[in-house]
């Protein structure tokens, strides 16, 4: 991408005296780039592990890691200075370990380790060795860690790798080290606030790295005015990534790279698109939100669904977004097909508590709860009473459009649900019993993100098939 230089711009690059930085990998790279945080950070697979990585490589994103330096001078990959949590061993400070301690060690321990266990503490030599050909690397060097910024450059120019790993760090120091071993290494500076551009000129950066909350168009813009990339984290919402995208930010530090990776600009084909349940950890994609603590991603009789503490409050919400599925607006005819199920709840007839299914979510807004200000588009609830309400949402207000009432739910009930949308109505069929709730409504487009939810209920959602 050729940057526009303003005036002021070229008076602080000639001050600045710098020859031009070298080309690397990083600056061909489609963007937005997408950077896998600590490979996927406990969404597809437990952060910093050989599977956390395989996870990023395979969606062809980049990955970042934390580089530790233990007390006899090995590169080992992990996050806090501490081993406890991720390994769930009260060791202490990897800075106090050997390598042969660290190296009995189970990584697993942070997320789902009875799928993924076990996972050995990686060291930065196998990172650069398994994934340095093939995917862009961001390996992120720890203030604390001594000289690792040195030691880390002479790896990278070891296996030949200058031009597809960056370095990448909270701490200049750390990558002045790594500058005065090889001038090649693109240098990114990390920062929660932004950083200003004579810092960016004076340690010549590849780019920076800011968090999230403080980033504006302007800096982005005055960023690129003197020729540096802009990344920023921790972004895992497609909403938030595209509108960071439409400011000119290069590229994203997210949880979840192969979830913005499938779904980044992009639009479910026209046609007939069947999503089929996996068989087992639910692949990224499947975007949920739960606010009752303890309740994770599961797969339970071939359904999408929560696995939990089995208490379900009276207004505990939670969604589960159906992967890889985002319609477009056009053409509005439209038909959904899928079955959810009570996977949680009282044994049968309360009215409070209901499962269903949000459609035509038309704001994208990926993340949004119901009603939530600004979000648009419509669901179906189903009361355990056997209540019906097809209902609309605008800028957060909501408005049942329709009401019926259908058979009681009982825990563990199967519902197979149509969905018929036209450029004037809306239509939810159970195609089991043939009831049916219907209104005539050109509020909204009929586009968005499909995915089930409940509240007071835990939902489950089977094979989903979407035709425009």
């Amino acid at each position: 991408m050729k940057i526009p230089l303003t005036i002021a711009s070229l008076v602080l690059l000639a001050c600045s005296g710098a020859e031009p930085l070298p080309h690397t990998a990083w600056d061909d790279a489609p963007r937005p780039l997408i950077i896998g945080h600590r490979g996927s950070g406990n969404v597809s697979a437990p952060e910093n592990t050989f599977a956390a990585f395989e996870a990023a490589a395979a969606a062809r994103t980049a990955i970042e890691t934390d580089v530790q330096r233990t007390a006899d001078g090995a590169l080992v990959l992990m996050h806090d200075d501490s081993v406890d949590r991720t390994t769930g061993v009260t060791l202490g400070n990897v800075s106090s370990l050997t390598l042969a301690q660290i190296a009995t060690l189970d990584a697993s321990q942070v997320y789902r380790p009875d799928i993924f266990s076990p996972q050995r503490v990686p060291l930065f030599d196998e990172y650069l060795q398994r994934y340095g050909a093939e995917s862009l690397l961001a390996p992120e060097i720890k203030p604390s860690t001594g000289p690792a910024g040195t030691e880390a450059a002479r790896l990278i120019r070891k296996y030949a790798l200058q031009s597809r790993v960056i370095g990448y760090s909270f701490a200049a120091e750390q990558l002045i080290a790594m500058r005065r071993v090889d001038a090649g290494i693109p240098l990114v500076l990390i920062a929660t606030g932004t950083v200003t551009p004579a810092t960016v000129l004076s340690l010549r950066l590849w780019g920076v790295s800011v968090g999230r909350n403080a980033l504006t168009q302007q800096y982005v813009a005055d960023m690129h005015a003197i020729r540096a990339n802009v990344l920023t984290w921790t972004v895992s919402s497609l909403t938030e990534a595209e509108r960071l995208a439409a400011w000119g930010v290069d590229g994203f530090v997210t949880d979840d790279p192969e979830y913005l990776a499938m779904l980044m600009n992009k639009r479910t084909p026209p046609g007939t698109t069947t999503v089929p349940i996996p068989s087992r950890l639910l692949g990224s994609g499947w975007l949920s939100h739960a606010t009752t603590s303890g309740w994770t991603k599961a797969i339970v009789d071939g359904f999408a669904t929560f696995a939990g503490p089995g208490t379900v409050s009276d207004g505990a919400y939670s969604h589960i977004q159906v992967s890889g599925i985002r319609t477009a607006d056009s053409p509005a005819t439209q038909k959904i097909s899928t079955t959810i199920r009570v996977q949680n709840g009282p044994t049968s007839g309360d009215a409070s508590r209901y499962v269903g299914l949000r459609f035509a979510w038309t704001t994208d807004n990926d993340t949004g709860l119901l009603g939530t200000t600004g979000t648009n588009g419509y669901y179906v609830a189903l009361r355990l009473s056997g209540a019906v309400e097809l209902v609309r949402a605008k800028d957060g207000a909501i408005e049942i459009i329709a009401r019926g009432t259908w058979p009681a739910l009982v825990q563990g009930q199967v519902i197979p649900l149509r969905v018929d949308l036209d450029a004037a109505n809306v239509t939810v069929t159970r195609t089991d019993t043939g009831d049916a709730v219907s209104a005539t409504d050109t509020t909204h487009a009929r586009g968005g993100f499909l995915s089930v939810f409940g509240v007071g209920v835990v939902p489950a959602v089977g094979e989903t098939s979407v035709t425009y």
